[in-house]
């Protein structure tokens, strides 16, 4: 029998990961203007990582292929990479790198934008971004 251990500290860095993913989709509803129900959050796990993105649901009929438009992908900071797919903004972050420690020298550094960021190199010049992600040590 394999026993599961829950580490408190890996259990707090994923609810700070969720709570910025939460942030980004509350300012991704406000942009264009639509409803909860009307935006969906995918994950999808790879073998070169994880990716998270957002996206309007497809409506009945609507084929996704038609609505997503040339996808731009930029470099931003340390260890993120950004896409903006028509109204769909693409966050990939590698979880297995770290680059040294953070400021408190508290948690190891695992990604991040260096601060807020225009997304002008997405073809969003009016939106920041902020993202940091760390692991504890």
């Amino acid at each position: 029998m394999v026993e599961v251990i829950k580490d408190g500290a890996v259990d707090e860095a994923i609810g700070s990961i969720y709570e910025q993913r939460e942030q980004i989709v509350e300012a991704f509803i406000a942009q264009y203007l639509l409803r909860p129900d009307e935006v969906e959050q995918v994950v999808e796990y790879t073998n070169s990582g994880t990716r998270w993105y957002i996206r309007k649901r497809c409506q009945e009929g609507e084929s996704k292929m038609a609505k997503e438009a040339t996808e731009a992908k930029v470099a931003i900071g340390t260890n993120c990479e950004m896409g903006v797919s028509g109204d769909v903004l693409t966050i990939r972050v590698d979880l297995s790198k770290t680059f040294g420690e953070s400021k408190s020298g508290k948690t190891l550094v695992v990604a991040s934008t260096l601060g807020t960021v225009s997304m002008t190199g997405l073809g969003k010049p009016n939106m920041i971004i902020g993202l940091n992600v760390n692991k504890r040590k």
